[in-house]
Order: structure tokens, then sequence, then C-alpha cells
């Protein structure tokens, strides 16, 4: 701190690294004035810009003396009132820097905290499990299927079982891929027709079906329908239910297998 120097010390700090750059630049000036290629370099210190607690007369003589007209008939208590006086000014100056650069970060702490309650939840799925070997096994051995793909893992809405609809939604967006058809049954579904096909229920029933495409004014979605309800009554199928449907080939036919997870 400041008042952990004497007046003595003070006049020696300001001696060496004020006033002896004051009389270094009126020696030179003649000479730097007559040369044709002079050139002056400074030379100071980190000190004159931040405040230094283990050096505060050093710093203040690096650089906050630049606005300070220092007076013939100064004693070495006057040069310590002045290093106080600039020392003080200079830590009230970091102080605001510290509070402003401070506020903005609070406001920017804020911005991003609304930005995040603005933003949607993001919903979590259950991993996708492989078959079950039971299943596998009926369907490769007892049926002679082959090809087997995952088609779509959804949670069922009350749409979904709802009687009076009657049908299994498959929004195109959560499609894991179309490749399961071929070229043939794209064409059958763009022309609205239905493909016919055998269903494996979770209970192991076999069951036909409808599969159908619909297109509305912003999106398209499969539709599996017909005995779509006995397939919910017969499995106890309910709303927030987990089902994975997969496709499979029997004899290049398309059929399809419904797991509940």
């Amino acid at each position: 701190m400041v008042t952990d120097y004497t007046a003595e010390d003070v006049s020696f700090l300001t001696s060496t690294n004020f006033e002896s750059a004051y009389n270094i630049s009126v020696l030179a000036h003649p000479l730097l004035k007559a040369s044709a290629a002079a050139s002056a370099v400074f030379i100071s210190s980190v000190a004159g810009t931040l405040p230094l607690l283990t050096a505060p007369i050093y710093g203040a003589n690096k650089e906050d003396f630049k606005n300070t007209r220092i007076q013939p008939e100064w004693t070495a208590m006057d040069y310590l009132l002045e290093v106080v006086r600039v020392d003080q000014e200079k830590m009230q100056e970091q102080t605001f820097m510290n509070k402003k650069k401070n506020g903005r970060l609070k406001r920017k702490c804020q911005i991003q905290e609304e930005n995040n309650k603005n933003k949607r939840p993001i919903t979590s799925y259950p991993p996708k499990p492989l078959m079950p070997e039971g299943l596998k096994q009926h369907i490769v051995e007892n049926m002679g299927g082959s090809n087997c793909a995952l088609v779509i893992q959804k949670q069922l809405f009350f749409s979904d079982v709802n009687p009076q609809a009657s049908r299994l939604l498959i929004p195109f967006s959560q499609v894991e891929s179309h490749e399961f058809l071929n070229k043939s049954e794209v064409e059958l579904l763009k022309n609205k027709e239905a493909i016919k096909a055998c269903l494996v229920e979770p209970s192991m029933l076999e069951t036909e079906i409808n599969f159908k495409r619909w297109d509305m004014r912003k999106k398209s979605m499969y539709v599996v329908t017909t005995s779509w309800n006995s397939i919910v009554k017969n499995n106890k199928l309910k709303a927030e239910d987990v089902v994975q449907l997969l496709s499979f080939r029997v004899n290049s036919t398309l059929c399809f297998v419904l797991q509940k997870l």
C-alpha cells in the first residue's frame, strides 16, 4: 500500500522513473530534431495501465503522471500526496470497469436463461431393442421370412387405440427408412391403392391388414387399417405404450410384425 512508503521512497522512485525520463528527453530532443533519420523507442510497463497493489508508487510513475504538472518547489511529501491521488483515481476507474463488465456478463446470463426457457424440451425415447429370439425364430423358421427391417418405433396416442378411428398412423417424419418398400409397392401407394399384408401380432397371431398411404396438405403418412381394432383388443394396447413395427419378406411378399416394448 502507499502508506508503506516513506517520503524518501517516493522521491527516489519518482526521480528514477519519471524525472530521469523527462531529463533524457530534454537532452535528446535537439539531437533527434537535427537528425534526418531519428527514431525514439518508448519502453514502459503494464504498471502504467493496471493498478499494482504491491507497487503503487512504481505504477503511478509509469503512466499516471501524464496529466500531472510537476512543480519545481514540490517536496517529497507533495509527491506522496500526488501518488495517493492518482492511485485512488486508478482504483476507482478499475472498479467502475469491473462493475460494467460484470453487468454485461449478468445481462448475458439472463438472456441465456430466457432463451433456455423458450426452448422446446427434447423428448427422449427408449433405445430401439433387437427383435426377441423367439419372435425372430418364428418369422424365419415357421414363416420363411427374411430381410427384416425396422419401420417405426413410436409411442401410441389415444387416436391410435381409439375404436372410432380404427387405424395406426405412421408419420413419414418418424419412419426409419422407406426402403422396406419395393418400387411397385411405392407406386401402388402413390395411386391410393392399399397393400394387403400379413401382420404378426405381439401375441404371435397372424392377421391380414391393409397398408395404405395418406397424403395430407403438409405431410404424408402410412396407415395400418382393417383388423386394427382387434389387434388393439387382443394385445391390450393402450395410449402411451411404445411399439415397434417391423417389415419382412416371405417369398418377396411384404409382411409386418408388431412388437410391444
